[in-house]
């Protein structure tokens, strides 16, 4: 059997897609913050916006995870260090987990603080809106999106070594071309 040495194309491009999308959706959900006013037309737009690219995020991340489980990869890149292999691979399981926990805490205080009535059907109590960090699970909406970011920092400064300083290939890995 020939050795794989990319990743599957569909992974390659939903990684990058799911890359940007995500970095969107934590701008929006920031911007959405200093934005005071619930009533302001461009603060419901930025909420309906974030929703559809939330739920884009989830289908896209299950798509994502069903084709790394069922697709040929490359070997796990070997650093030299088990410590540090053992790093990369639980880095990128916790990884998953953490955008999992973002997607469902944020799927929870929208249903709970009922924003889908109002920013999808007009009903409901839009002041209601203002109130969103009343909801219980908004706080770990917030915890996760912080640990988020914090793994794209920390996920893009690994990308970084590997490419600049250990100049390994690591990045090749995950772009398009021949993959054995």
């Amino acid at each position: 059997m020939e050795i794989v040495k990319k990743y599957h194309p569909l992974l390659v491009g939903l990684h990058w897609f799911l890359a940007i999308l995500i970095i969107l959706l934590l701008a929006n959900g920031n911007l959405m913050k200093t934005m005071t006013h619930v009533d302001d037309p461009q603060k419901i737009m930025l909420l309906k916006a974030h929703l559809i690219a939330g739920f884009m995020v989830l289908f896209l991340m299950i798509s994502r995870l069903i084709v790394r489980l069922k697709s040929d990869k490359p070997e796990p890149m070997d650093t030299g260090s088990t410590f540090k292999n053992k790093l990369g691979k639980y880095s990128h399981i916790f990884l998953y987990i953490v955008v999992f926990g973002a997607l469902g805490s944020g799927i929870a205080t929208s249903i709970l603080g009922g924003v889908p009535d109002v920013a999808f059907f007009g009903s409901g109590d839009i002041a209601s809106l203002d109130n969103l960090d009343d909801v219980p699970t908004k706080i770990f909406h917030t915890v996760w999106t912080w640990i988020l970011l914090g793994m794209i920092i920390l996920h893009f400064s690994a990308a970084m070594y590997h490419q600049l300083i250990r100049k390994d290939g690591l990045m090749s890995r995950m772009w398009f071309g021949k993959r054995k």
